[in-house]
């Protein structure tokens, strides 16, 4: 097969999908570096052109990654627990006026907490965490669309592992190329550009 053709550039792009997304499912173990896992695949598979495989990439990425991401990661975890809380203490009885703002506030929070999560996954590499906050946030409002179609792939992804366990490592892979192949055009545009830090290496 000739190495340049169509066919064999997108089976090699499928075994750096998996392969990538393989070492995702090993470095999210921690649970609480699952964020930082998957920013790492984002930024690794998003650049094509870097030297060296994406494999050999994947570990220096999530070190770069792993300052803000802890962080990142129990900021959002927390908004969604109390966005959860809400919501349920809102639903179990019948709606007032204050289990409807109580309602509308949850669910507002969790969309806010998602949003910001898969925006930020296309972030530069060492991003301090205000600025990952601020810069996510302004992509996420300037673009809801896009981060809506990533979380939507997301989800779908993850009912497919539900049922077949052992496509984690394909989910994982795909959710960080789709990710990056929605919000990295968002992320480059006027509304965030000015948050954006020197560039540093993927």
């Amino acid at each position: 097969m000739d190495l340049d053709s169509r066919p064999a550039r997108a089976l090699d792009r499928f075994a750096d999908t998996v392969l990538v997304g393989l070492l995702t499912v090993v470095a999210a173990l921690p649970l609480v570096t699952a964020w930082t896992a998957v920013a790492a695949a984002t930024g690794v598979l998003g650049d094509r052109g870097r030297d060296g495989t994406a494999a050999r990439r994947y570990l220096p990425a999530f070190r770069a990654r792993l300052r803000a991401g802890v962080p990142l990661q129990l900021l959002l975890t927390a908004a969604a627990a109390v966005a959860v809380v809400d919501v349920t203490w809102a639903t179990a009885a019948p709606l007032d006026t204050v289990r409807t703002v109580v309602l509308a506030a949850g669910t507002t929070l969790g969309l806010a907490a998602g949003a910001v999560g898969v925006t930020a996954l296309t972030a530069p590499a060492r991003t301090p965490l205000p600025v990952l906050l601020l810069r996510s946030g302004t992509s996420a409002a300037a673009h809801p669309l896009r981060v809506l179609g990533v979380l939507l792939v997301t989800g779908g992804l993850a009912a497919a592992v539900l049922v077949v366990p052992l496509l984690l490592p394909v989910a994982a892979g795909l959710t960080a190329r789709v990710a990056h192949a929605l919000l990295a055009p968002a992320a480059a545009g006027p509304a965030a550009a000015f948050l954006r830090p020197d560039p540093l290496p993927r």
